[in-house]
């Protein structure tokens, strides 16, 4: 079983921590010139795009279940595992005796 927390408007504080590194490695890249070949502004890109994803709980429960059909679609159920989500279990609490954290309950088991 998996329990995964969010704290609420938390987007907003990773766009900004992220934002930041992006930034920062545009300005290595332009004042080093040579950084620009490891790509650094494009991994942070990159690295900034998939974790902005992973907050949106229903999107990631898509993205593992398309997964998980496409193991057992291909029959490769015996080389990668893919845990099955339970979305009749996922809600939104809002726990006003924890500061208001908005907290997604997913319930997740690799055996079906």
């Amino acid at each position: 079983m998996v329990l995964k927390i969010q704290k609420p408007n938390i987007e907003y504080s990773l766009k900004a921590d992220l934002n930041f590194i992006y930034i920062a490695s545009r300005i290595l890249e332009f004042l080093q010139p040579d950084f620009e070949r490891t790509s650094l502004s494009a991994i942070a890109s990159d690295v900034r795009e998939s974790m902005l994803e992973e907050l949106d709980f229903e999107k990631e429960a898509g993205n593992v279940e398309q997964f998980r059909e496409f193991l057992i679609r291909e029959g490769l159920t015996k080389v990668a595992t893919a845990p099955r989500i339970f979305s009749e279990y996922m809600c939104v609490w809002w726990c006003d005796w924890f500061v208001d954290w908005n907290c997604v309950f997913v319930c997740v088991s690799n055996s079906d």
